[in-house]
């Protein structure tokens, strides 16, 4: 009887434990979610990404003896 006492409180502390861990969780996202959304919203706002376009720098192609079988060139 003795070891499934000790079973049973053991496993009430790993229960307590998981749901400490859950209502710590909850409470954090919470606090994200309303009391820090200022916050986080204004540096989301600084990392915004931007694109640029970079023109391509296309070399020519060679056979194997080195002749020039393709080569760029630009148009516009």
């Amino acid at each position: 009887m003795a070891i499934r006492n000790e079973i049973v409180w053991r496993s009430g502390v790993v229960y307590l434990v998981m749901v400490l861990l859950a209502i710590t969780l909850i409470i954090r996202i919470l606090l994200l979610q309303t009391v820090e959304r200022g916050k986080w919203s204004s540096m989301s706002e600084r990392y915004v990404y931007k694109t640029s376009e970079i023109p391509a720098n296309r070399g020519d192609i060679l056979a194997h003896d080195g002749r020039l079988l393709a080569s760029s060139v630009p148009y516009y």
